[in-house]
Order: C-alpha cells, then structure tokens, then sequence
C-alpha cells in the first residue's frame, strides 16, 4: 500500500486528527450525534474516554507522542489535506502531509488502541527510517553550504 511516503521529505511531526469539534460545543455535538447514531470517530474510540490511559500508553511504549488536532482547530494546509478523510494520523513534513493511518484503519481497531499500536508499530520503522534519511539529507547540504561559505 503507498501511502505517498517519500524519503526526503522528511516527516517531522506525527498529527491525529478527531472527526469532531473541539471544544464544549463540538463535544456536545459529538456525544448527542453519538447518541442518535449520526457522528462517529474511530480515533476518538481508541484515544479518548475510557481508552485514554491505554492510548497514553500506547505513545510511552512506542516512543512517540501524536498531536491530536479536533477538525475546528486545523492549520488551513491540514484542512485541505485531510477534507473528506478524517479520522486520521498524518505526518507533517516541511513541505506538505501524507497519510500515515487511513480512517478505514481506524475502524478496523473497532475502539481497541492495542490494534492501533500493532498498526503504528509496523509503520513506524519506516517513518523514522525516512526520518532519519532526511536528517542526514539535511546534514550534508548544511556541510555543503558550510564548505562553499568557508572558500
């Protein structure tokens, strides 16, 4: 499966980005949309509520911390990545997003964050692989210029 993952670009942040509002409101919302069956989201189910200290967990043991976004506080350049596809996880790099963990993903966890640390721990050594490719990518053109600056 691609996930549009280019070595290069380096990912330098990992994003979740809920299905819901932040806020008083957006949570009103979700839990009476959850009630009536009209809102759902398959991160907030393995992250949130009673999966919150196993999710917690799950980011100690893998080494690594998500920043999770609500759909009212993403950056414009997150909106138009992620319109039509959230939930999700995303890795930000400096130039643009790729999809790291689908929504169809999250549902497969049916609200069980251990799948979801079975999903990030095999997708995992290829983000820092790419990561740490784009660190010493970096390195080099910085010597580079160090060089071309020092003659």
């Amino acid at each position: 499966m691609n996930y549009n993952i280019r070595p290069m670009e380096g990912i330098n942040r990992l994003i979740g980005v809920y299905h819901a509002d932040g806020g008083v409101i957006g949570e009103l919302k979700y839990i009476s949309g959850k009630i009536f069956g009209n809102s759902h989201c398959a991160l907030c189910d393995v992250t949130s509520g009673k999966n919150k200290k196993t999710w917690n967990e799950c980011q100690k043991n893998l080494g690594i911390t998500i920043d999770m976004v609500h759909l009212n506080e993403r950056n414009e350049g997150l909106v138009k990545f992620t319109k039509g596809i959230t939930p999700c996880i995303v890795g930000q790099t400096s130039a643009n997003y790729v999809l790291i963990v689908s929504n169809k993903e999250l549902e497969n966890c049916n609200g069980n964050t251990s799948e979801l640390e079975k999903i990030l721990t095999k997708k995992l050594p290829l983000i820092w692989q790419i990561f740490i490719c784009s660190m010493i990518y970096m390195r080099t053109q910085l010597n580079i210029i160090h060089l071309l600056l020092m003659s």
